[in-house]
């Protein structure tokens, strides 16, 4: 609390750079990315989204896809 997802993710990386991370959100990519909530080329899954599709992308962020 009291912190923004990106500098929870900023801190996270600098104790353990080998940290995966994947955003979830019910905005459009796009937009997370035009307000400057999230870099372009970072992990993201847009909500809703069913049990087969997060668990797909988060083996494609385990292997680094």
């Amino acid at each position: 609390p009291g912190i923004t997802c990106t500098e929870m993710v900023r801190r996270l990386s600098h104790q353990r750079a080998d940290t995966r991370v994947l955003f979830m959100s019910g905005h459009p990519d796009t937009t997370i990315v035009k307000l400057g909530v999230l870099a372009s080329g970072l992990a993201f899954l847009k909500k809703p989204f069913s049990r087969q599709d997060l668990l797909i992308r988060i083996r494609e962020v385990l292997d680094g896809a």
